[in-house]
C-alpha cells in the first residue's frame, strides 16, 4: 500500500499501485507528481536484517 499526502488539503491518500494517475479522494486534485511512501512497513519495527516485524494500517497505526 502506498500513501501520499496531498499538498492541497493535507489529507492522506492510499493506493495499492504506485504508478499512474493519482487523484486525491478528498479534494479531487491531481497529486500524481507527489512522491509517495510505501506504507506497508513500519520502519521503526523492522528487524536487524530489515525483515518485517510490523505493518501500518490505514490509520497509521503499527501492528
Amino acid at each position: 500500500m502506498y500513501r501520499k499526502i496531498c499538498p492541497y488539503c493535507n489529507n492522506a491518500s492510499y493506493s495499492s499501485y504506485r504508478e499512474g494517475l493519482w487523484i486525491c479522494p478528498h479534494c479531487h486534485m491531481d497529486i500524481t507528481e507527489i512522491v509517495g511512501a510505501d506504507e506497508n512497513v513500519c520502519d521503526e519495527h523492522k528487524g536487524e536484517r530489515g525483515e518485517l516485524d510490523a505493518f501500518i494500517d490505514r490509520k497509521g497505526r503499527c501492528f
